[in-house]
């Protein structure tokens, strides 16, 4: 696989760090520009839209004209028993109405009486005409109607399906983020506990101090290794996973490079909530595609119950073509209305129970998305107030430990300083370094759940997709 250094320096610009010389800046936002423009998912996402098309197109099909044509024929015994051919035209409309036109020439000794015509053949053009069921709405104008529905809602589910891909990749970026700078803290943290176990190695070789203090710093030196082994652990993982959403044009998986690294923890700025945002969920509750969607079921189903009350209405079909015998050059120049050929046809379910049974179920479904529409809008209201709360606390909480940690490394350094001229322990030297670290570690923590909660209010507000 290709590496993504490269690719990210001749496509995406990233920056150079200016603490590791040979170190390239992944940033958030190079990261979700490269997951939107290749990820297979984002493709799928695109698909679905375009399958709203070609389902509309489809639906639209029921409409074109049909050119249709049979011939029969019969020889026995060099007799011909009969002879039919037939061609036309068909052109369905809108309002249950059909436009038809063709020729038919008939021939032979055993020919049905009823389907002899001229010698030089018979053309007809007419209508059929649904008088009863299908008058309003049949299966072809529901299914061209629930189909530009569909449209509109396969639209509404790729906002979605891309909103949740962005979503999900930017856990993976801030999972990754933290990961790497809690690896860094302990890396000095791990450089500091060796050096000062040397220096006091020393220390006891002069006779400065007890001997137990080598004990007592070596066990720090271990334990940091631990702990910096499973952050490591950590780090790799999350980069490995950060790695399933890195795509190259072409659907070529990428995989990051040992010297890209994310935003430093310094430079990131916390994320506040926006003044207007009452008006912003307002405004997302009424057009948040998921309730879009519901809206765009509710519609087609409501369709579908018209299309199943017309099982209650009586068959009436009717049929009616004017007959020409062509003469000359002008096929329609002995147009009569005298000679005409015209049918009806009914038919009636008398109980109805067949009928009446499927429009009550169809009632029901339409109850229950209603019902669905009515639950999911609360429901979408309560996680959009609960990521707007959960952002306005963790800025909060950033704020707060970012002090927390000024305040702690500078009881540390103070402390280092009395342990330097032996005024202090290396007990309690250990002691302020632990919590030290420690708020290092949930300060960085915070900044994580800081992003990730102005990316979850997004992810709710249908934000991250396009």
């Amino acid at each position: 696989m290709k590496r993504l250094l490269l690719i990210v320096i001749v496509f995406y610009s990233c920056q150079v760090s200016a603490q590791e010389d040979s170190s390239v800046v992944l940033s958030y936002d190079d990261f979700i520009r490269i997951v939107h423009e290749n990820h297979p998912l984002g493709y799928q996402a695109k698909l679905q839209s375009e399958k709203g098309d070609a389902g509309l197109l489809q639906a639209r099909g029921a409409f074109d004209p049909k050119l249709e044509g049979n011939a029969d024929q019969k020889y026995y015994k060099g007799e011909q028993y009969y002879s039919t051919i037939h061609g036309g035209l068909k052109i369905p409309t809108w309002f249950g109405l059909t436009a038809q036109g063709g020729y038919e020439i008939n021939d032979g000794t055993y020919l049905n009486p009823s389907s002899r015509v001229p010698d030089d053949g018979l053309w007809y053009a007419g209508l059929s005409l649904t008088l009863g069921k299908g008058l309003l709405i049949d299966e072809r104008r529901a299914e061209l109607k629930q189909a530009k529905i569909y449209q509109e809602s396969a639209e509404f589910e790729r906002r979605l399906m891309l909103n949740q891909l962005l979503f999900d990749a930017s856990v993976a970026y801030w999972d990754w983020y933290s990961s790497y700078h809690q690896t860094k803290i302990y890396e000095v943290a791990l450089a500091n506990a060796q050096q000062r176990f040397e220096g006091i190695k020393q220390s006891v070789l002069l006779g400065d101090r007890p001997f137990i203090d080598t004990l007592e710093a070596g066990i720090l030196v271990q334990n940091r290794a631990i702990s910096l082994t499973q952050l490591e652990l950590d780090y790799l993982n999350n980069t490995n996973k950060l790695s399933i959403y890195l795509w190259q044009e072409g659907f070529i998986p990428l995989e990051l490079d040992t010297n890209t690294v994310p935003l430093s923890a310094d430079g990131l700025q916390s994320v506040q909530i926006e003044p207007d945002f009452q008006q912003i969920i307002d405004s997302i509750v009424i057009n948040h595609p998921q309730l879009l969607i519901y809206q765009n079921k509710i519609e087609s189903k409501s369709i579908d119950l018209r299309l199943k009350k017309q099982g209650l209405l009586p068959s009436l079909d009717l049929k009616y073509n004017f007959l020409s015998e062509p003469l000359g050059p002008n096929v329609f120049s002995e147009v009569n209305a005298s000679d005409y050929n015209w049918g009806l046809q009914f038919s009636y379910p008398i109980l109805t129970r067949k009928e009446r049974g499927t429009v009550r179920l169809t009632e029901i479904e339409l109850d229950q998305v209603r019902m669905e529409s009515y639950s999911y809008e609360q429901e979408i209201e309560f996680k959009i107030k609960r990521a707007r709360n959960t952002l306005e606390a963790s800025g909060e909480l950033l704020r707060q430990y970012k002090q927390i940690t000024e305040d702690y490394t500078n009881l540390f350094n103070a402390e280092n300083e009395l342990f330097g001229i032996g005024e202090s322990s290396l007990f309690l030297l250990i002691s302020r370094e632990s919590v030290m670290l420690d708020a290092q570690l949930k300060s960085i923590d915070y900044q994580r759940k800081n992003q990730l909660s102005k990316n979850q209010l997004d992810y709710q507000l249908v934000r991250l997709a396009p």
